[in-house]
C-alpha cells in the first residue's frame, strides 16, 4: 500500500530535483556514514555525468544536506553542484522513491538494506554493492557490484539508465 508507482509522486520528486522528463534521476537514500559508500556514488556520478549531460542525483538521509560540508565540498570538488539535491533526513521516502529513475546502494557493508525494496516496491530499477543480502534482494531485476568500485557503479548507472523504458 505505501511503497507503490506514483504519477503525483514522480512529478513532487523530480520538481525537487529539478529534473524534467528528459533528464535521468539517480537517487540515494541513506545516512551520511563511511560504510554508506557515499564518496563511491560521487565518483560513480561523475564519471557519468561526463556521459549523459543532465543527469541528476538526489541524495536523501540523516545528515544528508547543505549543512554538511563535507559532503558539499566533495561535490563542488567535482563540479556536480548543479547536479545534486540533497534532502536530509525524509521520513516519506513513498514520496521520492518513484521520482527516481534509478536507485543506487553504495554500502561497503548491509545486512538487510530496507531502501531496495521500498524502491523496487515503487518501480524503481536498483543498483547495489555486493554485501549483505543486496544481491539476493534485487535479484536478477538489477546489477549488483563489488563494494569499493566506483569505476563498476559508473558503469552499471549507464547500463541501466540507457536500457529500453529509461
Amino acid at each position: 500500500e505505501r511503497f507503490r508507482p506514483s504519477d503525483a509522486a514522480r512529478r513532487s520528486a523530480r520538481s525537487l530535483a529539478r529534473a524534467g522528463d528528459e533528464n535521468l534521476l539517480v537517487g540515494m537514500v541513506a545516512r551520511y556514514h563511511p560504510i554508506k559508500g557515499h564518496g563511491d556514488f560521487l565518483q560513480a556520478a561523475a564519471i557519468c555525468s561526463r556521459t549523459v549531460p543532465g543527469m541528476k542525483f538526489m541524495l536523501a538521509g540523516e545528515g544528508i544536506d547543505e549543512s554538511n560540508g563535507e559532503l558539499s565540498r566533495r561535490i563542488r570538488d567535482l563540479g556536480l553542484e548543479d547536479s545534486f539535491t540533497l534532502l536530509g533526513h525524509r521520513s516519506n521516502l513513498e514520496r521520492l522513491y518513484p521520482g527516481f529513475d534509478l536507485l543506487v546502494l553504495s554500502s561497503l557493508s548491509e545486512s538487510f538494506p530496507n531502501v531496495l525494496g521500498e524502491a523496487m516496491s515503487c518501480g524503481v530499477a536498483c543498483i547495489c554493492t555486493e554485501v549483505g543480502d543486496c544481491r539476493d534482494i534485487i535479484g536478477d531485476t538489477g546489477i549488483a557490484v563489488p563494494p569499493g568500485r566506483p569505476d563498476l557503479l559508473g558503469e552499471a548507472i549507464l547500463e541501466l539508465t540507457s536500457a529500453p523504458g529509461h
